[in-house]
């Protein structure tokens, strides 16, 4: 087994902190931990899910990559 980056250790750090939360750990308030100024999904700090139409942000993506038949294959398996 490889031995986890610093990057990748500090985001299970915080996972495990804010108990796998992703959105919990991008609006963490413990300003006194170490990790707080390079905790990861800072760019989530002061959003939650309830913000975002995934449905949305799944078709852009789709969109973005623009792969011929990417969608249907996608679909096929999310089905």
């Amino acid at each position: 087994m490889k031995t986890p980056t610093p990057i990748q250790c500090i985001r299970l750090h915080c996972l495990q902190c804010q108990s796998g939360n992703e959105w919990a750990v991008a609006n963490c308030t413990n300003e006194s931990c170490a990790l707080y100024p390079v905790r990861p999904n800072q760019g989530l700090q002061g959003k939650s899910p309830d913000d975002y139409d995934m449905d949305e942000l799944e078709q852009q993506v789709l969109d973005n990559l623009n792969f011929k038949g990417l969608k249907e294959i996608f679909n096929e398996r999310s089905a």
